[in-house]
């Protein structure tokens, strides 16, 4: 079995929240078919480039490249949502980032039945060959709209 960076075996099928690095894991995250493709690999940022940034100069609809992500639902609704900044500091909290504090964790929030929902990931994402392969930034270093 491949290991995942952290010392991992896999994505699913362990009840701890850390890797032996201490970094978070979300072990609940449903991975489906993507586990299952050859040569998906799950990386954290910080695999990918050697200073990943959470946001670079604020949040813009120009962060957006859609890779093999086909909804264009999605995409059209993180666009927007960078265009209003009171509602993208309540999606998106702002003070996150890959130095200070840093835990593998990051948190979103969502408005479902009423009310504000904290989501908290991990931050793997799916990757072909070193390169992200759904939502990324045409800064390589900036993360925000792939996690989100």
């Amino acid at each position: 079995s491949e290991l995942l960076p952290g010392g991992l075996a896999s994505r699913s099928g362990d009840a701890s929240s850390a890797a032996r690095d201490g970094l978070f894991v979300d072990f609940n995250f449903p991975v489906g078919e993507l586990e299952m493709q050859s040569g998906v690999k799950w990386k954290r940022p910080k695999d990918l480039c050697p200073s990943p940034q959470f946001i670079i100069d604020g949040a813009s609809r120009l962060d957006i490249c859609q890779g093999k992500l086909s909804d264009c639902w999605v995409l059209s609704a993180i666009a927007s949502l960078s265009l209003h900044p009171s509602l993208l500091k309540k999606v998106v909290p702002l003070n996150q980032s890959f130095q200070d504090d840093y835990n593998g964790s990051f948190i979103f929030r969502f408005w479902q039945y009423g009310q504000w929902e904290e989501v908290r990931i991990d931050d793997f994402l799916p990757t072909e060959e070193n390169q992200l392969i759904y939502l990324s930034s045409p800064e390589r270093q900036e993360f925000w709209s792939s996690l989100l």
